[in-house]
């Protein structure tokens, strides 16, 4: 998580330059704010601020509904909430984006016992 966390202060500093310089369009304004969201949530889940990050991950899923890795994040989210119904609908929808996906597979799997 620490290379994740250097990505996300390197994205802002990216978002931040780029804005000064007029280099962003609205598009990839969206796109890095939708990938801050998720850095924040992994950071949230990472605390234990579960609630938090259940609330960047449910953003992060919203605008990009077929970004299997943010439903597992979700999922993975809700299990430690101990929300087992709703990890596995989760993860559910994590294999259905990318059924080759052993750990998603694995998620699921213990989510349902």
């Amino acid at each position: 998580l620490y290379q994740e966390a250097l990505s996300m202060v390197n994205s802002l500093l990216a978002v931040r330059a780029a804005r000064l310089e007029g280099g962003l369009n609205s598009g990839e304004q969206r796109i890095m704010a939708a990938q801050l969201r998720v850095y924040l949530g992994i950071s949230l889940l990472e605390t234990n601020d579960l609630k938090n990050a259940q609330a960047k991950f449910d953003l992060a899923v919203k605008s990009e509904p077929t970004n299997a890795r943010l439903y597992a994040l979700l999922g993975y989210c809700f299990l430690k909430q101990g929300v087992k119904a709703e990890a596995v609908k989760a993860f559910q929808e994590a294999v259905r984006l990318d059924p080759d996906n052993s750990a998603y597979k694995q998620l699921l799997q213990s989510a349902q016992q």
